[in-house]
């Protein structure tokens, strides 16, 4: 009988499971070098690309709701441009939540 080699991971949320690994060939396991923990943004990391990204000023509470809506950079990124978008055909050079609530919502 094989004996089969488990591994425990976790996932988002904090829990744990523990997978087998029978249908991975040893020579692939042994090859991963690192399992990485996929969390989603946070507020100082979001206000971080803006600052970078965004050619407008885009306002603490406008940040706010870009992390409530977006699930990864490329949103968050989709985002920044449709404000400079909408900034520019509108002459504005800041972003607020008002503004920025009617962008996304539609």
């Amino acid at each position: 009988m094989a004996k089969y080699q488990t591994r425990e991971i976790t996932v988002k949320g904090g829990k744990s499971f523990e997978i087998l690994l029978s249908s991975i060939e040893p020579e692939l396991f042994d090859r991963i070098s690192e399992i990485y923990n996929f969390t989603d943004f946070e507020y100082a990391d979001i206000k971080q690309i803006v600052e970078e990204l965004s050619e407008v000023e885009i306002t603490k509470e406008a940040v706010k709701l870009i992390q409530n809506k977006a699930t990864s950079f490329r949103q968050i990124v989709q985002m920044i441009d449709n404000f400079e978008k909408v900034a520019q055909a509108n002459s504005l050079n800041i972003i607020d939540e008002n503004i920025a609530g009617d962008i996304l919502n539609g």
